[in-house]
């Protein structure tokens, strides 16, 4: 099967597509669903089938997309799919070739397979062109093997030369290729250019880079009437190139122009793939040639005039914009019959013809940005000045481009003294002009992490879809195969880096221990928590508790440097107003979401017995523990009932020295490690020491490398969940299905690590999984047992209450009483407490005082003794009547 049978298979299989089998005919595949306005009018030829594009085209559309992007995996480890052999030698060199779409039969014998070493030692096989005294260019055929060479700055690079070559004034030509008098010599930048323009039926060289042009041959060749035309690549290098060159060969009074190809997207090569490369569309690279060497806005003016003649147009030269208006009538009187010529009529056109500044930038509309929640619409330009010649981003609303008067208001209010200056018709006319010129639209998000919807992740500075990693562009948002995608969120910074080393991974055992390895394994798993709740419909929360200086904080700082976030912990959420709270905890998707430190002690001189000054709530985060669990609903400004609902896209996870303590809903929620300092070794410290110091630079590929293997991932958590749930149901002391599922799922997340890390030893993971068997049974015990604080308060209360008062009769014998303290009750079988008496007893015994509001939420769930009622009892202290918690006396403590 030959290449493009293979892109034709892929189009077919390609569910985004939905491809039909009635849709295709002897030339065209149609009737596929377009990824820009998502109606079926795309299509492909099948002779040719190198570029996706939709029937929909100027505003309305005009989506289109190379196979070669949409379909990389065809073209990946080429080596593997077609092995060289003593038999074909020029295998794998063959078949990148033709899957570059040259003619083998004719190109076969221009090149040969090679290999370049790598920077980790190994070879990568190369496609071969030999060049002159025995130096030579290779250019690398795996993508793969791209990435391990960075020789250059420490870049990854596609092609290099043999060492020590000197390329400058040299060039090189198709094997067999004649220049005869009066050609026209195409001058190009890559080996490969030139053999497009060659297969194509025209004759080109290739100069290498845009510092070198082909001096030794243009020399030999003086006074051939030989027209040398530039094409070097589109964009600032190469239009820089093309005018230094043209000059350069008109010096030497030999003829020259500039062809400019339409778009800086598309090299020449893929014009020939797409069949365009042809005298029609050369012609029209001439004249966007002749208007890049024009020297004047009016000379610009002419040549698009010569190209195609207009009555009013709006243009850009030098950084500035201009209306023209062009008098046709006139001028087509002047020339009676006979066409305008380039060379011959300039005075012509200057004498009728206005040239008009009217915006002192050059203004170029590339997207619109619709936010994904409230579908406010942005209008996205870059503004090219004299002073900012690279391009600065603008963002506009509708409101801005309503009106010209607007037009110019936002300008003069996004840069210093740029404004608009033109016609109510000028207006018109650019914003017809940026209608046509894209049609993309780009989703806004407000967080940072994976849209649910389109099934990727944004991060600042780069993005991932299905295991594939995709960089920011200039303009800020992730360009995707059949999606723009940008968060809008800017406080919030991640560092992207692609190089991580596995090793480490025994020292972090080592230092964190098993807890830390758990820990890992739950924050790895964070970053898939909406494919994973999507299968399970709920994620557990974790609890990290532990010693001082065990080194809960160090560990949390490490595991957020692992996915690029240095000096960072969690968010202090009692400094949280309650209005703030729900955005912050929905500013991270698919990412953990750390609240640290909740059980603090307040400044005691402020009068709240030692209580922060406020305390959490931790049954407010119950419904986030479910899919799409709401975090708070505002209203949205309109005549019905809608509202804007933020939902909870994250992982939490809760730090803190002391448990969290809440009902048995929350609790029943949470997979509990607690650190300690029993595994700590004075041998290991300088191992902690070197960990602690590594910078995020060091430790950020981890995401990558994550996010990268997301399909082996999960299928190995899915697959351990399974193992691990019904190892757990096994255990007749954990009957919580909850907390089953809630350790089984952090336990095949420490399983799927296996996925990442080739040196994650068996025993190490076997004595994880008995460690998270032991927190599920202390976490059985824990909701059944009391409270913790349930049980402080009887403990203190025995302290306090349980007196005894000796009576000494006549005789002189002694006999001890009870004295209880706090007990209010006359019925000797219940035992009533009334709370803000015990508070009193408490600091005059030096006894811990505990929060009476916690004591009235949590004294109702008291099991032993147990709660009956709070009811106004008659005191058998004072004899009036005290409101008391009542509870029922356990049976061996009734006296008689």
């Amino acid at each position: 099967m030959n290449f493009d049978d293979q892109i034709l298979d892929a189009i077919r299989n390609d569910s985004a597509l939905e491809y039909k089998t009635g849709n295709e005919n002897k030339r065209h595949i149609s009737g596929l669903r377009c990824p820009g306005c998502k109606r079926k009018t795309l299509f492909i030829g099948l002779d040719q089938p190198h570029r996706l594009a939709c029937s929909h085209i100027g505003s309305s559309c005009g989506y289109t997309e190379a196979t070669m992007s949409r379909y990389k995996y065809l073209w990946e480890n080429l080596q593997d799919k077609f092995p060289a052999s003593n038999e074909d030698p020029n295998a794998t060199a063959k078949a990148y070739m033709s899957m570059r779409g040259f003619d083998l039969i004719k190109t076969e014998r221009w090149f040969e397979q090679g290999s370049v070493v790598l920077d980790d030692g190994s070879y990568g096989p190369t496609v071969r062109f030999h060049l002159w005294d025995g130096f030579w260019w290779d250019r690398l055929i795996n993508n793969r093997d791209i990435q391990k060479f960075t020789k250059h700055r420490g870049k990854p690079i596609k092609a290099d030369f043999k060492k020590d070559i000197q390329y400058r004034g040299k060039h090189w030509m198709p094997p067999g290729m004649d220049i005869c008098d009066g050609d026209f010599i195409y001058i190009v930048e890559g080996i490969f250019h030139a053999i497009a323009f060659y297969l194509a039926g025209y004759k080109a060289v290739a100069a290498f880079s845009t510092s070198s042009l082909p001096r030794e041959l243009i020399n030999a060749n003086l006074k051939r009437n030989i027209t040398w035309c530039l094409g070097y690549d589109a964009g600032q290098a190469g239009d820089l190139a093309n005018l230094k060159y043209l000059k350069e060969i008109n010096s030497l009074k030999e003829a020259a122009r500039i062809v400019q190809p339409h778009s800086a997207e598309l090299d020449w090569d893929d014009l020939y793939r797409e069949g365009r490369l042809n005298d029609k569309y050369l012609d029209d690279c001439k004249w966007r040639g002749r208007m890049l060497a024009a020297e004047t806005a009016m000379q610009k003016a002419f040549a698009l005039y010569c190209w195609k003649p207009y009555p009013h147009t709006v243009m850009s030269f030098n950084k500035e914009t201009y209306g023209i208006e062009v008098d046709v009538s006139e001028i087509t009187k002047k020339l009676a019959d006979e066409k305008i010529d380039f060379y011959e009529h300039g005075n012509v056109f200057e004498t009728n013809a206005k040239v008009n500044p009217i915006l002192n930038c050059e203004l170029q509309y590339h997207h619109a940005e619709v936010d994904k929640f409230t579908a406010e619409r942005k209008y996205v330009f870059s503004a090219f000045t004299k002073t900012a010649p690279k391009g600065e981003n603008l963002e506009f609303t509708a409101a801005n481009l309503s009106k010209r008067e607007n037009f110019s208001l936002a300008l003069l209010n996004k840069m210093t003294w740029l404004e608009f200056n033109g016609s109510q018709g000028d207006f018109v006319w650019l914003k017809k002009q940026w209608a046509r010129s894209s049609s993309l639209t780009v989703e806004t998000i407000p967080f940072i992490g994976f849209d649910e919807t389109n099934r990727a992740y944004v991060f600042p500075s780069a993005g991932y879809k299905d295991g594939k990693c995709y960089p920011v562009n200039k303009h800020g948002y992730v360009a995707f195969k059949d999606c723009g995608l940008k968060t809008t969120l800017k406080n919030v910074n991640f560092v992207h880096t692609e190089k991580f080393d596995k090793k480490i991974l025994p020292d972090f055992i080592k230092v964190f221990d098993l807890n830390g390895l758990a820990a890992l394994g739950y924050f790895t798993a964070a970053l898939f928590t909406r494919q994973i709740k999507e299968a399970h419909q709920s994620f557990p929360f974790l609890e990290l508790t532990g010693e001082k200086e065990a080194g809960k904080t160090t560990l949390i700082r490490f595991l957020w440097k692992l996915f690029g976030r240095e000096n960072y912990e969690g968010i202090d959420i009692l400094t949280t107003s309650d209005s703030s709270r729900g955005r912050t905890l929905s500013q991270l998707s698919n990412l953990p979401v750390v609240l640290v430190e909740s059980d603090r002690e307040a400044d005691l001189s402020k009068g709240k017995g030692g209580r922060p000054s406020k305390s959490v709530d931790w049954d407010d985060f119950k419904k986030i523990f479910d899919l799409d669990g709401v975090l708070m609903s505002r209203g949205v400004k309109t005549n019905d009932n809608q509202v804007n609902e933020s939902i909870f896209r994250g992982a939490l996870v809760i730090t803190q020295n002391e448990s969290v303590n809440s009902s048995d809903a929350t609790m029943s929620r949470i997979v509990h490690l607690h650190c300690t300092t029993a595994h700590k070794k004075i041998e290991n410290r300088s191992i902690a020491d070197r960990l602690k110091k590594m910078s995020v630079d060091d430790l950020a590929g981890y995401l990558h490398l994550a996010l990268t293997n997301e399909q082996q991932y999960l299928a190995k958590f899915f697959a351990a969940f399974d193992y691990h749930r019904l190892n757990l149901t096994k255990f007749t002391n954990i009957k919580s299905q909850r907390i089953i599922d809630n350790h089984a799922q952090v336990m095949a997340a420490c399983d799927a690590l296996t996925v990442l890390f080739d040196n994650l030893q068996k025993p190490v993971l076997d004595s994880v999984f008995a460690h998270m068997v032991n927190r599920a049974k202390e976490r059985e015990y824990r909701l059944k047992a009391d409270h913790p604080l349930v049980q402080k308060f009887w403990e203190t209360y025995h302290h306090i209450n349980d007196q005894v008062m000796t009576l000494i009769d006549e005789k002189g014998n002694e006999d001890e009483l009870p004295n209880e303290k706090l007990n209010h009750s006359v019925n000797k079988q219940q035992i009533a407490v009334n709370l803000n008496d015990f508070y009193e007893q408490c600091r005059k015994r030096n006894q811990e005082t505990l929060s009476i509001d916690d004591l009235k939420k949590l004294l109702p769930g008291s099991t032993c003794p147990r709660f009956i009622k709070e009811k106004p009892v008659v005191s058998r202290i004072t004899r009036k009547q005290t409101r008391c918690f009542v509870f029922e006396k356990p049976p061996e403590s009734v006296s008689d």
